[in-house]
Formats: structure tokens, C-alpha cells, sequence
């Protein structure tokens, strides 16, 4: 199973504005392997309203009531269990809509990193300590920048075997939960954001955070993706930088589909 690209599917539940505005939920998940999307469509004349159902299949999809835990047990500790052992590299990349709680999903998921990190500090106290490597950068429509060093910005570059390098990155070195969540809070601090109708500090470019464990050699990396937009949920931002900044998100989210069907 981990040797494979796996999709899983969270289903946000509605927020308070959302619910209070009459607003419906467009996404059930009757089952942990099946998502349905409701799709209303009102006719011409407005009198006539067709509700067409949508049915999808994932690795797993979880429903509004999931709790964190459960959601890094399944999506998180396979990964995190592998890069521990020094049997092999991670990745979980977050992927949605403005709004959907990517970066939410992304705050959990290294909140476990933390506690493992410290778990495994505490088991190896008499044995080498364990180190994490830590690589913070975003990708936007303006370049690479460093999240670790003040936004500098950051080259990449691709060696002989394809392997894309941040040339220029800080990386910190930190050994415990704490020392981890200090410094990823300086980054998440610099990142790009900006307020739309969907979301207030909708993230407008690719977050990637990259933890080299020590003690294996192995890599996890954790990747919150801007979000795609969604036209009627921005309209009202006309500026020129707006609109090329969401167009040049939504073509690279689009490659990056590409790429994963390829």
C-alpha cells in the first residue's frame, strides 16, 4: 500500500457564516470508500430545480465528524512509520478549493510529526539523539522564497536524475516537538496569503516543508498547495495582480494533475 499514490478525501462540514446564510452541504460520504457531490442545477424559466448526484470512489474519505486523530493515523503514521524505520521516503500533498481546510489538515499532520519526533527522542535518550533537517520554502507566481530566512529568495534547480533541489534554502536542524514548532511557525508566518470570499488567509502559493530525519536519512515531505478558485467566490477582486497570481495557481495545479495521471 505505501508503495503506491493514494487518495483520500476529508470533507469539510459548513462553517458557521455558511450555515446561517442557508447554504446546504454539497458532499456526503456515506461510506469510508465513497463520496457523492449533490449538484443542483435550476432551470432557464426558475421554476424547475434538478438535483444530480455524483458518485466517486478514494482510498478512504473521511465525514465532517472526523476527528484529527483519525485523519493522521490513517494519512500521516504510514508515512511517518516509514521514514522512522529507514525504509523509505514520504509525501502527502494537500489538494483543494479555496476554503476547503488544507492548511488546517497540514497543521495537524505536523503537530503528529512533533509528538512523534519527541516520542522518538525519548526512546533513543541513551542512544544517538534524533535530528531533524528542516526545509521551509513556498512557490508562488513571483518565485521560490524562503520561509526559514526572510522570504529570501530560492533557485531550483534539477541535478543528472531529475531530482528537483532548493539551492539557497535555510535548513535548520532541530531535535525535539517543541524546537520543530517554533520554527515552522516563523515560516507559516512569511507565507503568502491574501482574504476572498471562500477564505480570509486563502494561501496563495505552494507550501513545502521537508523533514530529513537524522538518524535514517530519510525524507518526509508534507506540501500544502495553493488554492484553486473558483470565479463567483473572487469576482470582486479586479486587480490585474489578482488575476494573473490566480490564474498562474490554477495552471500549475492543473500540470500537477497531469503529472499524476501520467
Amino acid at each position: 500500500r505505501l508503495g503506491t499514490f493514494r487518495i483520500f478525501v476529508r470533507v469539510r462540514p459548513l462553517l458557521p457564516a455558511e450555515a446561517a446564510a442557508g447554504e446546504y452541504a454539497a458532499l456526503d460520504a456515506p461510506s469510508q470508500r465513497r463520496l457523492v457531490c449533490h449538484d443542483a442545477r435550476l432551470a432557464r424559466s426558475g421554476r424547475r430545480l434538478a438535483m444530480i448526484h455524483h458518485w466517486y470512489s478514494a482510498d478512504e474519505v473521511y465525514s465532517p465528524s472526523t476527528d484529527e486523530e483519525a485523519v493522521c493515523d490513517d494519512i500521516l503514521e504510514p508515512l511517518l512509520s516509514r521514514v522512522l524505520d529507514g525504509t523509505g521516503d514520504g509525501t502527502a500533498l494537500l489538494y483543494g478549493q479555496t476554503g476547503a481546510g488544507k492548511t488546517h489538515t497540514m497543521s495537524s499532520l505536523l503537530h503528529r510529526v512533533e509528538e512523534r519526533l519527541d516520542a522518538a527522542a525519548a526512546a533513543q535518550a541513551s542512544a544517538e539523539p534524533v535530528t531533524v533537517e528542516v526545509t521551509f520554502f513556498e512557490v508562488a507566481s513571483k518565485g521560490c522564497m524562503d520561509l526559514l530566512n526572510a522570504r529570501e529568495k530560492v533557485s531550483l534547480r534539477s541535478d543528472e536524475n531529475d531530482v528537483v533541489h532548493a539551492c539557497g534554502a535555510t535548513t535548520s536542524t532541530v531535535s525535539s516537538g517543541g524546537e520543530l514548532r517554533e520554527t515552522l511557525a516563523q515560516g507559516l508566518a512569511l507565507r503568502s496569503t491574501v482574504e476572498t470570499q471562500a477564505n480570509p488567509i486563502s494561501s496563495r502559493s505552494h507550501a513545502i516543508c521537508v523533514l530529513k530525519f537524522g538518524h535514517t536519512g530519510r525524507t518526509l515531505r508534507i506540501v500544502d498547495l495553493a488554492g484553486s478558485e473558483r470565479n463567483y467566490e473572487t469576482h470582486y477582486e479586479k486587480t490585474r495582480e489578482f488575476q494573473r497570481e490566480s490564474a498562474a495557481i490554477n495552471k500549475s495545479l492543473m500540470a500537477l494533475k497531469d503529472c499524476f495521471r501520467e
